[in-house]
């Protein structure tokens, strides 16, 4: 089984929409992912009707930018209420 826990869509600093993002995902015949845009969840619904559609498990989530003593940190959270 094949997942990936880690895609950001044009939400944040990604190229492809949600749907494309699943559309990509189909191809490579992958059975879970989780969208994870920049400190924003907008783009989760709009993939979870895409991964509902094409059979893939959906799990909504998010990279969340932190800072601590003045360095840049990213959290990775997922199922993340929408």
């Amino acid at each position: 089984m094949f997942v990936d826990l880690h895609l950001h869509s044009i939400f944040s600093d990604g190229t492809y929409t949600p749907e494309e993002i699943v559309r990509e995902a189909q191809r490579c015949e992958l059975r879970a992912i989780a969208l994870t845009d920049h400190d924003t969840l907008e783009g989760c619904p709009r993939a979870a009707v895409a991964c509902e559609a094409a059979g893939i498990e959906f799990i909504p989530g998010t990279e969340l930018t932190a800072e601590i003593e003045g360095n840049e940190l990213h959290i990775l959270g997922y199922y993340v209420d929408r």
